[in-house]
């Protein structure tokens, strides 16, 4: 076999090369708390059973790696800072319980929020392939609660056409439960399979060829489970925001009624 040497300074230059093409894209985030207060059951605002509470942190960054590509990344931790069986009776997220001292009390949480690659694969197209946030009709990320929920997916958007963006996805991994809400562990064990092992595919249009309207398009298909078509109107007149939805179920016959 022959031995191949290569000195510093060869070794410098393949590292120059090699990294050449990553720029930080900085590092951002922000801090939340979150209290909720229920009165109801003849019981007042108070009660402990009645109310939630929890405080979140986050932080996002971006590496660009060359050719238009980009790494993006977040990591979202949440407490409910001692507060629970005190203060407060419930959470905004689900937490796992631990043994501190004589009583159960509710884990700290932290996990890999985002990571996908993003990439301009063609003209007017881009890919995002991992971790991300959705926003279509029927599969989105939840903004009312204290964090997003998030999936593992692959997006491709078009703009060929003028003002109007095809998208086509599929959905494999998530960590929403059943009530459409954050569930979360210590661990990416959290994410699992949406809705059945072979996920979700979604296809739209959406279109804003006409003055302060957008029109959308939505195909959205969970194999052996249903088909969903939406259709959806959002414009503004005279200052009033009104919108038209339309949506169609087609449960298949060997799946769940949904």
């Amino acid at each position: 076999m022959k031995k191949v040497t290569l000195s510093l300074v060869a070794i410098s230059l393949l590292s120059s090369a090699s990294f050449a093409d990553i720029t930080f894209k900085g590092v951002g985030g922000d801090a939340k708390l979150f209290y909720r207060a229920v009165n109801q059951g003849g019981q007042d605002f108070a009660e402990k059973m009645n109310n939630a509470g929890d405080a979140a942190i986050s932080l996002k960054g971006a590496l660009g790696v060359g050719n238009g590509a980009t790494i993006n990344w977040g990591v979202t931790g949440v407490s409910t800072l001692g507060l629970d069986g005190a203060l407060v009776g419930n959470t905004w997220i689900t937490h796992m319980e631990e043994r501190v001292g004589a009583r159960n009390a509710l884990a700290d949480v932290v996990w890999l929020d985002t990571l996908n690659l993003t990439v301009n694969p063609f003209a007017n197209t881009t890919m995002i392939i991992g971790r991300q946030q959705l926003d279509t009709p029927m599969v989105f990320s939840e903004h009312w609660n204290i964090v997003p929920n998030t999936y593992d997916a692959i997006v491709v958007a078009n703009k060929y056409f003028a003002n109007t963006t095809l998208v086509g996805a599929w959905v494999g991994r998530s960590n929403v439960n059943g009530g459409n809400t954050v569930h979360v562990y210590k661990s990416d064990q959290s994410f699992t399979d949406f809705v059945t092992g072979d996920g979700a595919y979604a296809f739209g249009v959406v279109n804003k060829s006409f003055c302060n309207t957008t029109l959308q398009g939505w195909y959205f298909n969970v194999p052996h489970i249903t088909k969903v078509a939406w259709l959806q109107l959002d414009s503004k007149y005279m200052g009033i925001d009104y919108g038209l939805q339309y949506a169609a179920n087609n449960p298949n016959a060997d799946g769940v009624d949904t």
